[in-house]
């Protein structure tokens, strides 16, 4: 929905908060520069979805939360997201990042 309405393809809905987007557009890498809300937003858009069953790597919007929240899950060998688009994290070995959360508790 979100790359539709950048792009002008959903009639009645439209970007409102800019200053949100040029945050979200730095935290992904998107160059803002002279461009307009709309490329930039189109490029927003494209990340957001190659971000959704990203399968390695740590995913783009980790940056967007508090940086001493960050910290935690580095110092706990987890990051949140990871297994975005996998069937189970059973089936992908990530089990164990629960039971370190709960041994930090």
């Amino acid at each position: 929905m979100f790359l539709a309405t950048a792009k002008g393809d959903v009639p009645g809905f439209q970007l409102k908060d800019e200053q949100k987007l040029y945050q979200v557009a730095m935290d992904f890498g998107v160059e803002i520069g002279d461009r307009s809300v709309k490329e930039i937003a189109i490029d927003v858009g494209h990340k957001a979805v190659a971000e959704f069953g990203r399968q390695e790597g740590e995913p783009l919007f980790i940056k967007r939360a508090p940086l001493k929240r960050q910290e935690i899950w580095k110092k706990l060998g987890i990051t949140p997201g990871e297994s975005t688009g996998r069937s189970s994290n059973s089936c992908t070995g990530r089990t164990w990042a629960w039971i370190k959360i709960i041994e930090a508790s």
